[in-house]
């Protein structure tokens, strides 16, 4: 599953904090598991950042650590073109922080968001429009090897 979220990481709320993604998203289906989010400080795992169109911030990872395991990276693009290999297992979620990334049909702009789980896409295929990009990924798997899985 690829989802695409527009601009979900341009708006930081009140709090100083917006969640991206997260598990479960119902607490009365299982035990929460993980979120990742933009926030004004670091909380979990985060990366600093400064771009998708709000300043200074950090993507951050909060994490079960007895059932998930993090990856937290900066990935640099440009000029060429990038592939990335995605295990199935895997989830990724990647915040475009900085130029226009171009995956397949779509153009990402500071701000959108891209959430890749389950085998399709598992080979991302990445590009700058224009020079440069820089997107941030959190990459998300299951201690247990199991496959993690989230439905939007």
């Amino acid at each position: 599953m690829q989802l695409i979220l527009r601009g979900a990481a341009r708006t930081l709320g009140a709090a100083g904090s917006v969640v991206l993604a997260a598990s479960p998203d119902s607490l009365a289906r299982q035990p929460w598991q993980w979120d990742v989010r933009v926030a004004r400080e670091p909380v979990g795992v985060s990366v600093a950042a400064d771009g998708a169109g709000i300043g200074p911030h950090h993507v951050c990872v909060r994490h079960d650590a007895a059932a998930v395991d993090v990856d937290l990276r900066a990935v640099r693009l440009g000029p060429a073109p990038a592939r990335l290999e995605r295990p199935s297992a895997r989830l990724w979620v990647a915040v475009v922080e900085q130029g226009v990334v171009v995956h397949g049909a779509f153009a990402l702009d500071p701000g959108d968001v891209v959430v890749w789980e389950g085998d399709d896409p598992e080979d991302v295929r990445l590009e700058p429009a224009e020079g440069a990009a820089l997107l941030v990924v959190a990459d998300l798997g299951r201690t247990d090897g199991q496959a993690l899985r989230w439905v939007p």
